[in-house]
């Protein structure tokens, strides 16, 4: 029995071809099932999946927004 408690990590981008070119090209992550608007990758036996969001554009900057957590500022989205 493996000891790997897979992940699933979604993540936006503003261009699929530019997102294949990242991780499936440079990372070397194997593509799994895909749509035109999202890809899943083999991260490491974790699954990591691209979604498009055209609303990023050009510059592919999310607005970051803040909830208060134990007193503090915490930007969403965030990971880990």
């Amino acid at each position: 029995m493996s000891g790997l408690r897979p992940f699933h990590l979604a993540v936006p981008v503003r261009d699929m071809a530019e997102s294949r070119a990242f991780y499936g090209g440079l990372l070397g992550f194997a593509e799994g099932r895909s749509a035109p608007e999202w890809v899943d990758w083999n991260c490491y036996g974790h699954q990591l999946v691209t979604h498009l969001d055209p609303g990023l554009g050009p510059e592919g900057r999310v607005a970051l927004h803040y909830n208060g957590v134990d007193g503090k500022g915490v930007p969403v989205p965030h990971f880990g």
